[in-house]
């Protein structure tokens, strides 16, 4: 690799002005990096590059911050999860008809390739990976050549939940630890796999979901995190069913326990964080305090809204959040793993559910899913275009005619191309993708597996469903097939 390069006179770039604290455009500009490192953002680089790319009708950006996905998980839901029943019973018909529909363990690499692929081809840069521990988990992250950070899920549970056809509660029986066991397996992993020369993987200590886990592995998970110098995420007010049942066995919303117990802070992420006690769905009356303990906190929100989407479920909402200062990065909790979408629906969602744009523009998105989420992660090197940044670099094709008219560069790829119009991803100084070909990983091959693992998950749902149905009973396809 040579040791400088130079992508001279790009048309834009979403640089950083330190001055202004904020992303700024540049136009006609050069920016240079050497090995893993930006060296220079500006006009009239006078300096030598070893390798020089042609800029002209680009734009560079930052690569963007991916704070929530399960790359394992949700690749085989595409074309089943995606009809389903809104509110409690929306929640009801998952735990008991959706979680069967799983990937055999040897089958997760080829999903969680799919997965990153998605990713890589849509300007991710930087992913938290959310998976429960797999052989070769490790390998395929090292592959892809992304920065990852690895996030083994752990929780209190003997048994998995479920309802009763009664009054909804959960029953959760615990394991005799806890999981105590389970989070010394998931930081000797996190060890090893941040034990990596270039330095491009790194560790988050993940309990599962408040409700799955005791309040004393949530706290020693706080405490492992905050003596490692490394975040904690935990799945919290994402449900109509775990807050109540956190009502039901503390007295408390899900945020108030996690204040209670002191783990709400700048290195924590509430994954979603949605069913509030001002939320609609929570019914309950005044006076509402999550939204004040959640700002004064200083933690991070996770953000995914298309999942949710599909569920008629959204935040309430993003520019509430937003103007009481609270951070919100950006996540692809399920399919597609095309980051671009969850911000276009980010915010049209946002929007919608606020009647306000104040806190909801293209900014603020693009904000979430570069500074924000960088922010989340305690890193000050990734999510800008700016001397000394890791070389973490996004290139545009502004003459893809789904950027055409290119007035303002960020509103046509994040409304209208997506990722159709992204040529180039460099990750560390490394070219990953180039001309729109995955340089690390075999898409075309990954989807031809895909495809075979759905075959798998289809003909053996009959025998993990409790009620020994098919696939096509569960999730019927969206016409009848006629001969």
């Amino acid at each position: 690799m040579p040791n400088t390069t130079g992508i001279r006179n790009l048309s834009w770039i979403v640089a950083w002005d330190a001055s202004q604290q904020s992303h700024a455009y540049f136009r006609n500009a050069d920016l240079v990096f050497s090995r893993n490192t930006i060296d220079f953002v500006g006009k009239n680089y006078a300096g030598r590059a070893d390798n020089q790319v042609d800029g002209r009708g680009l734009c560079a950006l930052p690569g963007l911050v991916n704070i929530h996905s399960h790359p394992v998980l949700e690749p085989v839901n595409k074309g089943f999860a995606d009809d389903v029943k809104s509110g409690l019973e929306g929640e009801i018909q998952w735990f008991r008809d959706f979680l069967p529909y799983v990937a055999d363990p040897v089958d997760l690499p080829v999903c969680a390739a799919f997965a990153l692929c998605e990713m890589l081809r849509s300007g991710v840069t930087t992913v938290v990976d959310i998976s429960e521990p797999y052989a070769g988990w490790i390998d395929v992250l090292q592959r892809s050549g992304m920065r990852a950070v690895v996030a083994p899920m752990i929780n209190s549970m003997q048994d998995e939940w479920w309802t009763t056809d009664g009054d909804h509660s959960i029953t959760t029986r615990y394991s005799k630890d806890g999981g105590k066991e389970q989070l010394r397996h998931a930081l000797d992993l996190i060890h090893r796999a941040t034990d990596d020369a270039d330095g491009r993987i790194t560790g988050m200590v993940m309990p599962m979901a408040v409700d799955t886990c005791t309040p004393e592995l949530i706290v020693d998970s706080f405490a492992a995190a905050t003596e490692r110098g490394i975040p904690m995420q935990i799945h919290a007010a994402q449900l109509i069913t775990e807050f109540r049942e956190i009502k039901r066995r503390h007295g408390l919303t899900p945020i108030q326990l996690l204040a209670k117990l002191g783990v709400l802070a700048p290195q924590t992420i509430l994954s979603h964080a949605i069913v509030l006690d001002h939320h609609h769905l929570a019914d309950t009356s005044g006076p509402h305090t999550d939204l004040d303990i959640l700002a004064e906190s200083g933690a991070t929100v996770a953000h995914c809204a298309v999942n949710f989407a599909r569920a008629g479920v959204a935040l309430d909402s993003y520019p509430r959040y937003r103007s009481r200062g609270i951070n919100i990065g950006i996540g692809t909790d399920s399919y597609p793993h095309n980051i671009l979408e969850w911000m276009r629906t980010a915010a049209y969602i946002g929007r919608v559910v606020s009647r306000d744009t104040d806190f909801c523009t293209t900014a603020d998105i693009f904000n979430s899913a570069t500074i924000s989420g960088a922010r989340a992660l305690q890193r000050d090197d990734i999510g800008r275009l700016a001397p000394g940044m890791k070389a973490d670099i996004v290139l545009v094709d502004l003459s893809h005619p789904s950027m055409v008219p290119a007035r303002d560069p960020l509103r046509s790829l994040i409304y209208c191309a997506s990722n159709e119009a992204i040529r180039d991803v460099y990750v560390d100084g490394n070219p990953v993708l180039k001309d729109g070909v995955l340089r690390t990983l075999d898409f075309a091959g990954a989807s031809r597996e895909m495809e075979n693992v759905r075959r798998r998950v289809e003909q053996k749902f009959p025998e993990r469903d409790k009620d020994s149905r098919s696939a096509l009973d569960v999730s019927p396809l969206t016409f009848a097939v006629t001969q």
